[in-house]
């Protein structure tokens, strides 16, 4: 029984990284219907019990009408491209005016600088007016 377990990990391993032959996986399938199943391993019972079940619901082809099967597919499709390509184009439309946001406060900044600096170099020059005015008036005297 131990010696199962360990070849039944391995072939779970080996089934997990799809590196396992078709009779390697029924005799998983097989074990994992029979009553001896190793607590340790409830997960992978459980997971081919869901694989079987869910092979069996498959659809049948002949069942579905294929002409109105394909144009749903179709209309979908279509439906997801334009939807993406809308969010696409607005998402780049937002990009820019934020961008372009950007440009116009780092403008702003800059002449509000470009203000100050002239403000502080204007008073400069009006105190040097003053200031030769004075040494004008000291020397004419």
């Amino acid at each position: 029984m131990l010696m199962e377990s360990k070849e039944i990990k391995e072939l779970i391993d080996r089934y997990l990284a799809a590196e396992t032959t078709l009779s390697e996986e029924e005799r998983l399938r097989a074990y994992f219907r029979s009553e001896r199943v190793d607590s340790s391993l409830n997960w992978a019972k459980m997971l081919f019990a869901y694989s079987e079940t869910a092979s069996e619901e498959q659809l049948d082809p002949s069942s579905v009408s294929s002409s109105r099967f394909d144009w749903r597919r179709i209309a979908a499709s279509v439906a997801i491209i334009c939807v993406t390509s809308f969010g696409v184009y607005r998402l780049q439309e937002n990009h820019q005016q934020k961008q372009m946001q950007l440009a116009y406060q780092q403008t702003k900044e800059a002449f509000d600088l470009i203000a100050t600096q002239m403000n502080k170099g204007t008073s400069s020059v009006s105190y040097l007016g003053y200031y030769e005015k004075s040494v004008s008036s000291l020397l004419n005297k």
